[in-house]
């Protein structure tokens, strides 16, 4: 899964596609398309690694993000 880096505050996501979060509620995919920390649009967000385990080194799972190139 693709770790993804907000550029403005550091937040870090584990990128998914619009697709494979469906079932969620208009204003849970506006959460999902935005930084949570500093509110930036997830299409700014940038690529750490395409194969980055999705966990920080804590054990805790990144939350996702909705980026536009994942489908």
């Amino acid at each position: 899964m693709p770790t993804v880096l907000c550029p403005n505050c550091g937040g870090v996501y584990k990128a998914v596609g619009r697709s494979s979060v469906q079932d969620k509620s208009e204003e849970a995919l506006n959460m999902l398309t935005h930084c949570r920390l500093c509110k930036t649009p997830s299409r700014a967000f940038l690529l750490i690694d395409n194969d980055k385990p999705s966990v920080s080194p804590d054990g805790v799972e990144f939350p996702e993000a909705i980026v536009p190139w994942i489908h």
